[in-house]
């Protein structure tokens, strides 16, 4: 009888220790995707929205991996360094650019967000060679719907493709007019 006692105790014991570890693991997974999501929601505050270029730069250096790496229709950014270098020039084109995310998930170590953004170009926007013309400055509105994907090592962000309507920004920055764009004819 007591060798049944005592069987019943362990097993008791064991169930409840595989529940408790189950539930313990389960928070500091569900702990660590929202920390994950603050991270990049403070990334599209504090950085791409934040008033001035030295509050920006604050936040990068504590936000990103100094390899940081960002993936977009432009090419690769990589490093920190090259990152802010263009976060300048894209501030200095819109001073009042600001993100709002409308959407955020997260499932290990990546994160997606889909935000929108924009500003006022108050200042020249770079050529990209054998991609894009220098734009200068109009005093146009942009506003565009983005989509990003977000990997994240060791707390920071350290990896991200950026995908964005850029069409539409085009058409809005005028160099695309939509209304005298002929097709090619079809060849027979």
């Amino acid at each position: 009888m007591k060798n049944t006692t005592a069987l019943v105790a362990m097993a008791a014991c064991a169930v409840l220790g595989i529940g408790v570890g189950y539930k313990a693991a389960l928070h500091r997974h569900n702990s660590r995707l929202e920390r994950n999501k603050a991270i990049i929601r403070r990334i599209h505050q504090q950085v791409w929205s934040a008033p001035d270029n030295s509050s920006a730069a604050q936040a990068a250096d504590q936000l990103f991996t100094p390899d940081f790496v960002e993936h977009d229709w432009t090419g690769d950014t990589w490093g920190l360094p090259e990152f802010k270098k263009s976060l300048f020039a894209w501030r200095a084109a819109f001073p009042d650019w600001s993100e709002q995310v409308q959407d955020i998930t997260a499932e290990g170590d990546f994160v997606v967000t889909r935000f929108n953004s924009g500003g006022t170009q108050r200042g020249e926007i770079a050529a990209i060679p054998a991609l894009s013309p220098a734009i200068p400055a109009k005093g146009r509105r942009l506003r565009i719907a983005e989509l990003a994907l977000w990997r994240i090592a060791n707390g920071k962000a350290a990896e991200e493709w950026d995908f964005y309507d850029n069409w539409g920004a085009s058409i809005q920055l005028g160099l695309i007019d939509p209304e005298r764009i002929c097709p090619a004819p079809i060849a027979k």
